[in-house]
């Protein structure tokens, strides 16, 4: 859940440069670097979020209720009770947003809000264990997966590789972990866009390349280490 806050950035501007102006140590020089400084920043807004990180209480309990009362009836999700969020963490986030030529107003602030956002699920994400992101590989020669600088990587990230097995024992699946991988920081995707809003003419590839064993397989599925 994430609240939003804008702010005009001139008002804020305005009262740094008047109150350099009125000081009573004010020089020729200090004006005029106020002005400056108040022409750079004048334009365009502050975008302010609060983002709050819920989890679906969940157990074998739960999960049988859930199958038995709610799978066959969706309409009744809203009436139970014993389907709980509780609260896990909250980051907040400030942005500055300039008005640039290219691009109207919406647009600059729209990307600014999905940029903003998505630095705050970044944080969430590297700070809880059980957020941090998880695909599987989609290719192994070479290593590759669907992600990118949207999900906050920069180069170096390291990855465990897990692979789906059947325990013979019990009849049933579990991950076993197969190695590790680390991001190619020279070969990451730039994801950082609304899926509705994919740049015209980017036929760059939509994946990150990794570097790790050549025994690893197309779905084995990666989750960010550190």
């Amino acid at each position: 859940m994430t609240s939003l806050q804008f702010f005009e950035n001139e008002p804020a501007a305005a009262l740094i440069r008047d109150g350099i102006k009125n000081a009573d140590d004010a020089t020729p020089l200090t004006i005029l670097a106020a002005d400056k400084v108040y022409e750079k920043t004048k334009d365009g807004y502050t975008l302010s979020s609060t983002t709050r990180l819920f989890q679906l209480d969940w157990n074998d309990t739960i999960a049988n209720r859930f199958y038995t009362e709610v799978w066959s009836n969706p309409q009744t999700i809203m009436d139970v009770d014993f389907l709980k969020l509780k609260h896990v963490n909250t980051q907040n986030n400030v942005s500055t947003v300039m008005v640039s030529g290219n691009k109207t107003k919406e647009e600059i602030v729209q990307l600014a809000l999905f940029r903003n956002i998505d630095n705050c699920f970044v944080k969430l994400q590297k700070q809880n264990e059980v957020f941090k992101p998880s695909v599987p590989l989609t290719g192994a020669t070479p290593l590759k997966a669907s992600i990118g600088m949207k999900e906050g990587l920069t180069g170096g990230e390291q990855f465990q590789v897990y692979e789906l097995v059947m325990d013979q024992e019990t009849g049933t699946t579990k991950y076993e972990e197969k190695g590790k991988i680390k991001v190619d920081k020279n070969n990451i995707w730039d994801n950082r866009y609304s899926m509705t809003e994919v740049p015209e003419g980017d036929d760059s590839p939509k994946y990150t390349l990794f570097k790790g064993s050549k025994k690893l397989l197309p779905g084995m599925m990666i989750k960010l280490i550190k």
